[in-house]
């Protein structure tokens, strides 16, 4: 999928949620061109991620929102919803998620937090050429 069609995807699932305003839409584009953007800075080509770990409860939601649930490989001890979550596998809590657990599940694309401390994580993630991808969630517009 290409990162237009992200884009739009996510756009969509905006519209969808009712969260469209004040610059929501096109936090939500900008979102799909800053992991394009991460995936390049780290050689990567612009294919889409497959294999995703979420360090975070809401991001986890959103991933199942947005129709990416099934691409998720790790998800926080936290993430109980929805009812398919409960199934991934476990790479600790959201304030202390295991480096280890999250590299030997392989993902090509790690989502956190700005407001959950993941910036440490998201560096080690980084040096080891993983993307990592670190939302604002702290308001709307995130």
């Amino acid at each position: 999928m290409s990162r237009r069609r992200i884009g739009w995807a996510i756009l969509a699932a905006a519209v969808l949620l009712g969260f469209v305003g004040s610059g929501v839409a096109l936090r939500s584009l900008q979102v799909a061109e800053t992991y394009a953007t991460e995936r390049a800075r780290l050689g990567g080509g612009p294919e889409q991620a497959r294999r995703i770990v979420s360090l975070a409860p809401s991001v986890t939601e959103v991933a199942f929102a947005v129709g990416c649930g099934d691409r998720l490989v790790g998800v926080t001890r936290y993430c109980n919803h929805p009812e398919a979550a409960r199934r991934i596998p476990r790479i600790g809590g959201y304030s202390d998620p295991s480096l280890e657990v999250v590299l030997a599940l392989g993902p090509d694309l790690v989502v956190g937090n700005l407001g959950l401390d993941h910036a440490a994580m998201a560096r080690g993630l980084r040096l080891l050429g993983i993307p990592v991808l670190l939302l604002d969630q702290g308001r709307i517009e995130g």
